[in-house]
């Protein structure tokens, strides 16, 4: 069988990502979701993932505005996996 540094090769060759370098341009917070200390308008991504199925519907509907709040207008992007 193949080894791993042979399967994650095949897997860079077929774009798939096995390794996540720091980048200054991308900031991780935690907190809560639902009211951030974000300025609004000021995020180009939000990456919601995980996050909405395990919360009550109104929860949800929160964590959804407060993104649509920071996301800069006409250009930002939100991400729900």
């Amino acid at each position: 069988g193949n080894s791993q540094q042979q399967q994650q090769q095949q897997q860079q060759q077929q774009g798939w990502i096995t390794a996540i370098d720091p980048d200054p341009r991308i900031e991780l917070r935690q907190g809560n979701v639902a009211s951030t200390p974000i300025p609004s308008d000021s995020a180009s991504v939000v990456n919601l993932t995980f996050v909405l199925h395990e919360l009550p519907l109104r929860a949800a509907k929160d964590v959804v505005a407060e993104a649509h709040r920071i996301l800069k207008p006409n250009g930002g992007q939100l991400w729900i996996c």
